[in-house]
């Protein structure tokens, strides 16, 4: 298993590469922007997934106790997931 230390204001994550990687890659393509779970499905796993969106929700998951603050992915009702900015962060 490969791992990698991202770097964030004042946090240092240690992220799996099993998509958890790919996922805050694609939230930070555009922080603040809401994504779809089946536009981060396409990114992060393959565009012909099959299989539920619920993927996505357990990665996200992950990705939120990896982060230490579940503040840092916002969920986006109806939508689906968005980086929070920074400066809304204390």
């Amino acid at each position: 298993m490969i791992r990698e230390f991202v770097p964030l204001p004042a946090v240092a994550v240690l992220l799996a590469m099993c998509g958890t990687h790919d996922l805050l890659a694609a939230l930070a393509e555009d922080p603040g922007a809401a994504c779809s779970r089946q536009h981060l499905l396409d990114v992060v796993w393959d565009p012909h997934w099959y299989g539920p969106t619920k993927t996505v929700d357990v990665h996200v998951a992950n990705l939120r106790r990896k982060l230490g603050d579940a503040r840092w992915i916002e969920t986006v009702r109806g939508v689906g997931y968005r980086l929070a900015d920074p400066e809304a962060i204390p």
